[in-house]
């Protein structure tokens, strides 16, 4: 399964970049987080984000991920190493006359009897992708609208 959503925002990509990077700032404009803190002592390659979601129920999830890939500003990968679904992701950061197309990525293979849920997680992975257009407001200035 495949998501994507691709948005420009008014600003620089090092200021995006940094912005996205910052697991702290993921509770501003993806709504169902309700804990993200950095795990390891450094940044970049290799670390850990301890992230807990709003899950069915009111019931939280551990969502875990790491870090697998950063250059600043262009490129931050990661893949989600605890909880049900175990996607991997990025973000791709383009600039151009101060304003910075950002695309986020989602994918996922449900193994064993979870396949029988795709539809559902398909569903999931596009309600993600789709949270990029909060990225947008929050950078922009309207934080009315989060």
């Amino acid at each position: 399964m495949h998501a994507e959503r691709t948005v420009t925002i008014a600003s620089p990509a090092d200021i995006v970049f940094e912005y996205v990077a910052s697991g702290a700032h993921s509770t501003l404009w993806r709504t169902g987080v309700r804990e993200l803190a950095l795990m390891t002592s450094f940044t970049g390659p290799g670390a850990v984000y301890r992230q807990i979601i709003a899950g069915p129920a009111g019931h939280d999830i551990d969502c875990d991920y790491l870090v697998t890939r950063y250059e600043p500003p262009h490129r931050l990968e990661f893949a989600v190493v605890s909880g049900p679904a175990r996607p991997t992701g990025s973000f791709e950061l383009e600039e151009r006359n101060g304003h910075t197309q950002v695309t986020l990525r989602l994918d996922a293979a449900p193994r064993g009897l979870r396949r029988l849920v795709a539809p559902l997680w398909a569903h999931v992975l596009r309600a993600e992708v789709a949270k990029i257009d909060q990225l947008k407001t929050v950078l922009e200035g309207d934080r009315s609208a989060v």
